[in-house]
């Protein structure tokens, strides 16, 4: 059932699905095997794309608690790794889906998503999920639940969470023209081009004038 959810009214049934993954994966990882974890991990990345910001935290979390629960799903993060078949998404069977042979290409197309929670997560994710380090969660973001963050980044209220912050006041006393933005050969034949030298400039007192009879 998990890639017929998406961001409309089946959003709010995400907080069913956290609660499931829970009790079938993490609390059972020892009667659990681990090419069904893959391929749980797999269409939770899939499913994220297309969710409310909440929801995808809250999939992302949960997808964090099944790699740290089954660490060889690192193997899904390796475009490299490849098995006997091919991967088969829409299969209803977990075991068979073949999942070892894809990738969470997902998590990159996550981290350039307009919600900054979802962007950490998946980058956080994207690195092996770390426990400690640069590439480690904050403490805030860690230490909740999958349901709890679903909870607190709710777009019920219909604003933006976490709030966005308000633009600067302060106005630029001058504006550069994208100097700065070209290299520094191609600044030099911009200039070449725009800038006109006395040598350059018209003389319209000099062009020719038609003998007239």
């Amino acid at each position: 059932m998990l890639l017929t959810l998406h961001a409309g009214k089946s959003n709010d049934d995400i907080i069913i699905v956290l609660r499931c993954l829970d009790a079938m994966l993490t609390r059972r990882r020892k009667q659990v095997s681990l090419q069904r974890a893959m391929a749980f991990v797999k269409r939770l990345s899939t499913l994220s794309l297309h969710l409310l910001p909440n929801a995808s935290v809250g999939i992302l979390a949960a997808t964090r608690s099944a790699v740290h629960s089954f660490p060889k799903c690192d193997f899904l993060l390796d475009n490299e790794i490849q098995g006997s078949g091919f991967y088969l998404p829409e299969l209803d069977e977990p075991e068979h889906c073949n999942a070892q042979n894809t990738a969470l290409w997902e998590l990159h197309t996550l981290q350039r998503h307009y919600h900054p929670v979802v962007r950490r997560l998946a980058v956080h994710l994207s690195l092996g999920a770390p426990s400690e380090g640069s590439a480690a969660l904050r403490v805030d973001l860690s230490r909740r639940s999958a349901e709890e963050l679903f909870e607190d980044y709710s777009v019920r209220d219909m604003t933006f969470n976490p709030a966005v912050a308000a633009p600067s006041t302060k106005k630029k006393d001058h504006f550069t023209v994208g100097a700065t933005l070209l290299d520094a050969e191609l600044q030099r034949r911009a200039e070449s081009i725009l800038t006109v030298t006395e040598e350059t400039q018209l003389d319209f007192t000099k062009t020719h004038t038609p003998n007239t009879h």
